[in-house]
């Protein structure tokens, strides 16, 4: 069969070719005038562009024949309106859905959707795609894969590099609507690389040019890792779609992109005509032109950027030697300042070497790693529980300690059973109880728990560590309540009000909870003075116990008076009997008559003057800051550091990334939630060492 209507831009190639095979159209018109047309698709030679010629009546009302018509005029076999034909097609997939008659018109929002696709339809006409694709030097092909929900697609890119140019300009696209039963989003990302595999196919078998490299983009790493996999290791359905990928795209290499930068994105998602011009990453030959990139001022970033380049540049060819040694060497490492002064003064006099040497090592992350130093804040203020007065064991402290060894009475000889004993520390007066505890389970802590209530009174507050027990303790106890509140308001807020407010200190963080560490040391140190460490019966260990409880008690929590008339010191007994717990008892006053107002007065004067002591003598010492008693600026977000493990050598500290501040009341942070390569931990500030990077 013999071709006619030859047409071309170039004088030679129309010179051989005879006029009555010529287009009539291209010789028959001026050369500013000619433009050749073949379904919808215009050419103009004198500018070598393509175009797009659309003709649509607007109207108030359409039917989905008239949808259906319109969308068919659009004649686009390279796909150059991709993006706009993806949002036409999901219109047409919503009018099926709706199952309307050919000659129905259409209701809202259908309507609504439809008429501003037709609205900027004459938008069309006015882009205009370069004809020439292929240019000269060597060759890449560039595809890329991106699916949404409602979408699937892939676009070629041809991109060719020579000595004077590169230029990358679109090949050819697909699309795929998605099916209306839902599908997951890597399932669609995968049928997506399948259609780009077999696009790939029939642009490869089309091109008789050398293709120097091939490669594929897609930014699911699911898919790129089903790639990898062999298609027996996968389900069914992915299997037959990791064959087809893996058998067509041998030697392409697949790699991965962002949304941001994916063209194909656009087909998956759909514009409108008013909105694909002015996107470059469409036609990336908008973009990627070295041309482009090269016009335009420079700002002061560049400048500068430019400018430490063209210096580090300088530096490698002038320093090469000085530079590879320094890359190489290792012996200056891990040195502290003034070591690093005397191995360098060995050879060179650095002036202020000594600030050098020792601004090198503080900011030298290998050195901060071999002796890393702890953050730390200014001592927090005391909390409102331990400076107000209240009753006895209202706001408590509890930590377990043993295990302890004993036996029963009636047992065999050297069959013993392990205890712990919980030990409960008032929060305002430093009041001790020690209680037995058979188990660390969170059900032995509960019994202890109601033990200590039924004999000290309800808490208000309860503070401990992060131990297993304590955390399934304040579970259960929400649980408990929860079961027990009733229509009535007043009963329900009356239970809510009785409820225990349990408050956990960060992990690993035993100063957060100083109190009651003293006094599970002080309970060690006086049970280890009485007993040693020998096996006693159970009979034997709580009277121990609780001698110790009342020893503890008696303590003085406030300095001696240099008075030597005052014997009288305050101890925690004052607070739980009106005098220390082994104290001497006084002589019996009941036959002594006295008037029952004046008793009352008195006892009330005693307590009154107890606590005037109290916030006299005992809360003064306590504003006494032995350590942390300057102000540190607080950590910062995205920080990285190092976490401290004691059970650990220092090289083998996790790293991690500061993700959360928890500042105090005073808004200094001295608790921070760090994210690891094992999940997100936290941790106080004397637990983690901030590395010395800029950013």
């Amino acid at each position: 069969m013999s071709l006619h209507k030859w047409c071309s831009n170039t004088p030679e190639i129309l010179n051989s070719i005879p006029k009555e095979e010529q287009s009539w159209d291209f010789h028959c018109q001026s050369s500013d005038q000619i433009i050749i047309k073949t379904l919808g698709i215009i050419w103009s030679p004198q500018f070598d562009y393509f175009s797009f010629k659309t003709v649509v009546n607007c109207r108030e009302s359409y039917t989905k024949r008239e949808v259906l018509s319109i969308i068919a005029r659009l004649f686009d076999p390279l796909g150059f309106l991709g993006p706009i034909l993806t949002q036409a097609k999901l219109i047409l997939q919503k009018l099926w859905v709706l199952k309307l008659e050919w000659d129905e018109s259409l209701s809202n929002p259908i309507a609504k959707e439809w008429n501003d696709f037709v609205s900027t339809h004459p938008v069309i006409q006015n882009i205009h795609v370069p004809r020439l694709v292929i240019g000269k030097g060597r060759i890449i092909i560039h595809g890329f894969a991106d699916a949404s929900t409602a979408a699937y697609g892939a676009v070629l890119y041809a991109q060719s590099i020579s000595e004077e140019d590169v230029s990358t300009r679109l090949l050819v696209r697909q699309i795929r609507v998605a099916l209306v039963k839902p599908i997951t989003i890597p399932r669609l990302e995968l049928c997506a690389c399948v259609l780009l595999s077999q696009l790939l196919e029939k642009v490869l078998h089309s091109l008789t040019l050398p293709i120097q490299q091939i490669m594929l983009w897609t930014d699911s790493n699911i898919v790129l890792a089903w790639i990898q996999r062999s298609p027996e290791q996968l389900k069914t359905f992915i299997g037959n779609r990791i064959k087809i990928i893996q058998r067509l795209t041998q030697n392409c290499q697949w790699n991965h992109v962002s949304s941001n930068e994916n063209p194909a994105d656009l087909i998956s998602r759909g514009l409108n005509a008013s909105d694909i011009s002015s996107k470059q990453l469409w036609f990336l030959h908008n973009s990627r032109n070295p041309s482009v990139k090269r016009s335009g001022q420079l700002d002061y970033s560049e400048v500068n950027e430019a400018e430490l380049c063209l210096i580090k540049n300088l530096q490698a060819s002038a320093f090469q030697e000085e530079i590879e040694f320094l890359a190489k060497s290792s012996c200056n490492s891990k040195k502290s300042p003034q070591a690093l002064l005397y191995c360098t003064r060995q050879r060179f006099w650095p002036l202020r070497g000594r600030s050098i040497a020792r601004k090198i090592v503080h900011e030298c992350v290998v050195c901060f790693k071999n002796k890393p130093i702890v953050a730390n804040q200014l001592m927090g203020s005391l909390p409102r529980e331990r400076v107000n007065p209240s009753f006895p064991f209202l706001h408590t402290g509890i930590d377990y300690c043993g295990p302890f060894f004993i036996r029963y009475k009636h047992q065999r000889k050297g069959t013993y059973q392990k205890i712990y004993e919980a030990i409960f520390v008032c929060l305002a007066s430093k009041a001790v109880h020690l209680e037995i505890v058979s188990d660390l389970t969170t059900d032995a802590f509960l019994a202890t728990l109601k033990r200590f209530v039924a004999r000290r009174g309800k808490c208000a507050t309860i503070s401990s560590d992060n131990a297993k027990n304590f955390v399934g303790a304040n579970r259960e106890i929400k649980r408990l309540h929860n079961l027990l509140k009733f229509p009535e308001e007043k009963f329900s807020s009356y239970l809510s009000s009785e409820g225990i407010s349990w408050n956990f200190m960060p992990p690993r963080a035993p100063n957060f909870g100083g109190l009651w560490e003293a006094g599970v040391k002080s309970f060690k140190f006086y049970l280890k003075r009485a007993v040693g460490n020998p096996k006693m019966t159970l009979e034997e260990f709580l009277t121990i116990i609780t001698q110790i409880e009342g020893i503890l008690n008696s303590r003085p929590i406030t300095p001696l008076s240099e008075d030597i008339d005052d014997l009288e010191v305050l101890t925690p007994g004052h607070f739980l009997i009106g005098r220390p717990i082994t104290s001497i008892s006084e002589r019996n006053l009941l036959d002594k008559t006295e008037n029952t107002l004046s008793r009352w007065q008195k006892l009330t004067k005693i307590v009154q003057y107890i606590w005037t002591k109290w916030s006299r003598d005992y809360l003064n010492n306590l504003q006494q800051r032995n350590k942390w008693q300057f102000h540190k600026d607080n950590v910062k977000l995205n920080t990285m550091v190092l976490i401290k493990d004691d059970n650990l050598p220092v090289n083998k500290w996790s790293l991690g990334r500061i993700t959360k501040l928890v500042p105090g009341t005073d808004g200094k942070v001295r608790v921070v939630e760090i994210k690891t390569n094992k999940g997100n931990i936290k941790r106080s500030i004397g637990k983690v060492c901030v590395l010395p990077l800029d950013n």
